[in-house]
């Protein structure tokens, strides 16, 4: 009521004036405009009977009130299985375990498969390419490795993760992720060393695999680029049937074999993008509370460095013009980058009580990487348009096994869950 009643106040006190500076205004001798009436709109009357539309409304109104069917339900997300569409709900990458995004007390963004797919990357840092605080890609179109920068921080080096446990390396001892074997990818913002140990203080990138489907997967794809790249990939998987103890067929054993091949130039002239890729995995479940994971993946990449390029000459103008971005600046018969990556490993899962769950996971990864060639070092001459050059030569290989042991205890004591 006092609310209604200022308004009508405010309403006269804004009227009044309005009509009284209308009549003051009018100058002297000017003819008077003649008076309107104005006439309070009639009361409507009520129909007798509610009308058809009013009676449907009130139908849909009863019906809205009413309990709905829930959709999607048993579908419920794996932190470590496919994202429905391109929302996921759950994590593991912040506490290690089945945890909801919106109960993660840190940042975490998530690519899942089919934003993956839809965005054609060729590489891991083209992934990132639309997270939140992530700048993907800091060297260009590099075909050797992946860079990124997290919050302003280098993270390629150190934080790179794979299925929970971290692939590092130094020098040019560097590993390559296929992003056509990559279930999700999350990003992790923010310090993580007391789960992960030492790594980049900005966050990780940890990359979930593809592991074997419960249901059939039958997947052929190619393509081919504007500089005529072309690749053919497959994904073939699911139950694979086991004569059970009564006699009867039991899908206790799955697989998967992610698998591409890749040929063809780039946009730069003498270097290449030829990547030879194929990943098996199989998955044992003797019971409902044991799971068993074998993951293998090997890969071989040839390529070349495409170099660095001056400043003036590639952003501005040179006395000459611009460089063509086709420029090569090394000599094709010296530069060489060659990457040959294996990778075994599994994950293991029990659940000892309904509230216990135990998990190992483990892997053995091996790279041997080769990389020479003359690498462009500015201006000798602009003038003349003559480059100077230096000659590099790195021949890295590199051994890496990761354990890493989780107990995970599922507890309620009123308001404090765990």
């Amino acid at each position: 009521m006092l609310r209604s009643a200022v308004l009508a106040s405010a309403s006269a006190w804004v009227l009044m004036p309005q009509a009284s500076l209308a009549q003051s205004s009018a100058p002297s001798g000017a003819q008077s405009l003649p008076p309107v009436n104005v006439a309070a709109p009639e009361q409507r009357r009520r129909p007798a009977a509610s009308s058809p539309r009013r009676a449907q409304s009130q139908v849909q109104v009863a019906n809205s009130r009413k309990p709905q069917p829930q959709r999607n339900v048993g579908v419920v997300e794996n932190p470590r299985g496919p994202v429905q569409g391109y929302v996921a709900r759950r994590s593991s990458s912040s506490t290690k375990t089945n945890t909801p995004i919106m109960e993660t007390p840190q940042a975490v963004s998530v690519i899942g498969a089919d934003q993956i797919r839809d965005q054609k990357p060729n590489k891991l840092d083209e992934v990132l390419r639309y997270t939140a605080g992530v700048r993907a890609g800091t060297f260009g179109a590099d075909t050797r490795n992946d860079w990124w920068l997290i919050r302003g921080f280098k993270s390629d080096d150190i934080g790179l993760f794979l299925d929970g446990m971290q692939l590092f390396y130094t020098s040019y001892a560097s590993w390559k992720l296929q992003p056509s074997n990559m279930e999700r990818v999350e990003v992790l913002r923010g310090p993580s060393a007391v789960l992960y140990g030492g790594s980049s203080p900005s966050g990780i990138v940890n990359v979930i695999s593809k592991t074997p489907p419960t249901e059939p997967v039958r997947t052929v794809e190619t393509g081919v680029n504007n500089f005529g790249n072309a690749y053919v990939g497959f994904d073939v998987g699911g139950p694979v049937a086991t004569q059970a103890q009564d006699g009867k067929q039991d899908g206790k054993l799955f697989y998967r074999i992610v698998g591409q091949v890749q040929n063809g130039g780039t946009q730069v002239n003498f270097t290449p993008d030829n990547n030879y890729f194929i990943a098996p995995s199989f998955t044992w479940k003797p019971d409902a509370d044991t799971t068993f994971t074998v993951l293998a993946s090997a890969s071989k990449q040839d390529t070349r460095g495409i170099n660095f390029l001056p400043y003036q000459g590639t952003v501005t103008s040179a006395p000459f013009g611009k460089i063509p971005t086709s420029f090569f600046a090394g000599d094709p018969g010296v530069d060489k980058f060659t990457r040959e990556q294996e990778m075994l490993g599994y994950q293991f899962e029990r659940n000892l009580t309904d509230d216990l769950t135990f998990r190992q996971n483990a892997r053995f990864a091996h790279v041997d990487l080769t990389y020479r060639g003359f690498i462009g070092n500015g201006w000798d001459n602009i003038n003349t348009a003559t480059m100077g050059r230096y000659n590099w030569y790195a021949k890295n290989t590199a051994n890496q096994a990761n354990l890493d042991n989780q107990l995970e205890y599922r507890f309620g004591t009123g308001p404090v869950k765990g």
